[in-house]
């Protein structure tokens, strides 16, 4: 029965296959990407790395095993432990100047990136600080488009590397 579902569905089989085999090549990411992301892991970090979305706090985490500062889609998780309500307003509020009450879309646990680049761009190096010694953040890591009024340590295709 085996052999007999086998060969009536090998196209299937075929497919599988090839996605399995997409999926273990997919993995492996490209030598600019890499050479970013070892450079990020070989820095000195004494404290947190800010992100400007969830997918890059994540990379953050996995190449550099380097602290990422906070996942914004972590704010689903007010309703269980309502007592990091104020904590992440706070954040929202002075790291992301995102009005708590009031997000850009509502009912959505995303904050868009072009709200975020402008935010973060319109602040100036002494602003960064001051951010920085409150939430203990040492790094910035955003897209390499993005212009932070911060010493700029590299810059790889996809991202760049500030440290404030």
């Amino acid at each position: 029965i085996l052999i007999f579902y086998s060969v009536s569905h090998y196209k299937n089989i075929i497919v599988r296959v090839n996605n399995f085999a997409t999926n273990l090549n997919s993995t492996q990411y490209e030598y600019g990407t890499k050479k970013f992301w070892d450079y990020v892991k070989k820095t000195k970090v004494n404290g947190h790395i800010l992100t400007n979305n969830d997918l890059t706090s994540a990379l953050v985490l996995r190449y550099s095993l380097k602290p990422a500062f906070f996942q914004i889609g972590l704010m689903d998780m007010i309703p269980y432990f309502p007592n990091t309500a104020e904590y992440i307003k706070k954040i929202m509020e002075k790291v992301y100047n995102i009005p708590f009450n009031n997000p850009p879309i509502k009912n959505v646990l995303k904050v868009p990136d072009e709200i975020i680049k402008e935010n973060f761009q319109k602040r100036t190096e002494e602003d960064w600080k001051k951010i920085a010694k409150e939430f203990n953040i040492k790094a910035l890591v955003v897209p390499s488009t993005w212009r932070i009024r911060l010493n700029l340590e590299f810059k790889g295709d996809e991202y760049s590397y500030y440290k404030i």
